[in-house]
This record gives C-alpha cells, structure tokens and sequence, in this order.
C-alpha cells in the first residue's frame, strides 16, 4: 500500500531531523511573556498538560457489554509506564453507541483510577444541550475528574453566536475547568472569543493539520493566554506544533499499545533531538498506519491491545468492525516484526 504521507511532508520531516527545527522556529516571532493569572490552580493544572495523552478507547466483552474491568485495568496499565494524561471522546471511546448510564459508568470508572495519578479530561458527548453539559460538569466534579471537554456538533454548522452562548453558560456553571474541541466547521474567529472565557484552559484541533494547527497556535500566542493547545490524534503533527507553542498532543495507536516510545519521542522534542523523534515516526507509526488503514485503525488497534493482554477481548460494539482470526494473525505478525511483542 502507498504510503500516507506525501513527498512534501517527508521533506520536511527530513528537513527538522536535519536542521533541529531551524527551518520553522527560525520564522516564528518570539513567544511572549504570559501575564500572571490569579488562579494558581490553574496554572498548576496547565502546567501538567504536558507530553502524550491517551483517549480512552473504551473496551467491550465477547457478548456487546461494556467492560469497564479491562477498561480500567488498560488505564492503570499506562500510568504506570508513565503516560499522565487522558480523556474520553466521542469517537475512540464510542459515544455514539453507548448509553447515557454507560457513559456516566465510563467516566466515573476512569476518574477512579486516574485520581491523584494522572489529569483526567472527562468529555461531554456532542448530543448534550446546554443544561446537561452543565449536570455532566457537576457529576464528573464529584467523580474526581480534573478538567470537562466541550464536544460540540461542529458538523451541523449551528450558529455561531449561540454556540458560544452554549459554551458561556457552561464556563459560568461548570465547578470545573473547560476544553473546547475543533473539527470541521470550527466557526472563524471562534477561538478569540473562547479565550474570553478563562474557564477555558485548552482545546483539543481536529479540523486539519499543519495549517490549521498552526493557525489556532497564532491565535493563541498572540492572546498571552496561559492556554494549552492539544495536537493529535498521532505523533506527526505534534512535531510540527511542538515549534509554535503546543506542549502536549493526543495519541492512541502507539502510545495505547507501548507507553515507552511515545514518552521518548516527546522527550526528544523537549530535548530538540528531532532527528531521534522522527525515527521513532519512521520506525514506528508509519507502519502501524500502513498496515492498520485496510482494516480500520479502532479494529486493528482493539485487536492489537487484546493480543498484547492489555484487553480481556478485541470486540468492539457492534455495528463497528471487529477483526477475523486472518486480521488477528496480521497483527501478531505487525507487533511482532516491530518487537512489540
């Protein structure tokens, strides 16, 4: 299979392994000096989003049940490797098919094991209006989550002012901290007028890569907000945001399955060897990627963790795909070329 990437990222990525960064950071103004905010809480709670996050991929039993067990048991797996952060999402930890009760179970289940371990970034699904994003805040506060992230339906294109109505009225109400969430149809200007609200303390970028990452790293910079802006859902392009202020990004597929590489490859960021980060890209999760778009990256990724024992299961709750005993064997084969095994 033809490779994802194209001819003009591998330039670049040979480009920052070759120039420690040069080529971009050379260009970047100088990052300002962000003025104090009274709330040291929350500076302290910035401070620590830092490094890989890992979205809960939710696990399911052999009969469509949500498991919490493996589910936790994978949690506390990866913070004793050393991974400290993590959330749920709409999508990896499959909103959209489970019920509200599962997942108020999910959540409380995975601010249990992350309390006093790791930051927690419990996601209110997308379908919530107003009023239950608000009663969701108050119940993941008494689960012992640290921050709620917004997930608005961006897709439906709702009007902008009263998307931002919704988001003001939950920094108002919520006892906790607030992400917000970009992905297609991310209104224009819509992240100066988050900034506004400083309840807000991050947002998670889904809607593009290199040029819209950098875009909302612009906007950001210029605030002197101390905002924490989350790249991902893989390593490629955290190397990129590492040059425009991003300190921490979002990964599954390698960081869910062997804790130590993504840790490395964040280091060598921190340190400026991009020549070993973009090895650990090459030697890693290009090929993770290759061999798991045919079949579907969730189902790969599912039977994966399962061969490893990191899963009591590789199902994933129907209609969603799960793998065959041929694409089980592929995947052992994948972990094992790669010694990840």
């Amino acid at each position: 299979m033809q490779n994802q990437w194209s001819i003009t990222r591998r330039s670049a990525l040979k480009t920052l392994a070759t120039s420690g960064g040069m080529a971009v950071s050379a260009l970047l103004p100088t990052r300002p000096t962000l003025p104090a905010e009274k709330a040291g809480d929350r500076q302290s709670l910035v401070d620590r989003l830092r490094g890989p996050l890992v979205p809960i991929s939710t696990a399911f039993k052999d009969d469509d049940s949500m498991d919490l067990k493996s589910t936790a048991e994978w949690v506390g797996w990866l913070i004793k490797q050393g991974i400290k952060l993590f959330w749920t999402t709409e999508g990896t930890s499959r909103y959209y098919c489970i019920s509200d009760r599962e997942l108020n179970d999910l959540n409380q289940s995975v601010a249990e094991v992350t309390r006093g371990r790791a930051v927690f970034v419990a996601g209110a699904p997308r379908r919530y209006n107003t009023a239950h994003c608000i009663q969701f805040s108050e119940r993941a506060a008494k689960w012992g989550a640290d921050i709620v992230m917004i997930q608005t339906h961006w897709s439906r294109h709702p009007n902008a002012d009263q998307a931002f109505e919704h988001h003001r009225a939950v920094a108002e109400a919520s006892p906790l901290p607030l992400f917000c969430y970009s992905v297609p149809g991310f209104p224009t200007g819509f992240l100066q007028r988050i900034l506004e609200l400083l309840k807000y303390v991050g947002m998670k970028n889904d809607s593009g890569d290199f040029e819209p990452q950098s875009n909302f790293l612009r906007t950001i910079r210029q605030s002197g907000r101390t905002f924490v802006p989350m790249t991902g859902g893989t390593l490629r392009p955290y190397l990129y945001g590492r040059h425009f202020g991003s300190q921490a990004f979002a990964d599954l597929l390698v960081a869910g399955l062997e804790p130590k590489i993504v840790l490395d490859f964040s280091r060598y960021l921190d340190e400026g060897n991009y020549e070993e980060a973009v090895g650990i890209i090459q030697k890693y999760e290009e090929p993770i990627m290759e061999a798991f778009a045919p079949l579907g990256s969730h189902a790969c990724f599912r039977a994966c963790r399962w061969i490893k024992g990191l899963a009591h299961s590789p199902r994933d709750r129907f209609p969603e795909k799960t793998l065959d005993e041929e694409g089980s064997r592929r995947m052992r084969e994948l972990l094992e070329r790669l010694e990840l095994l």
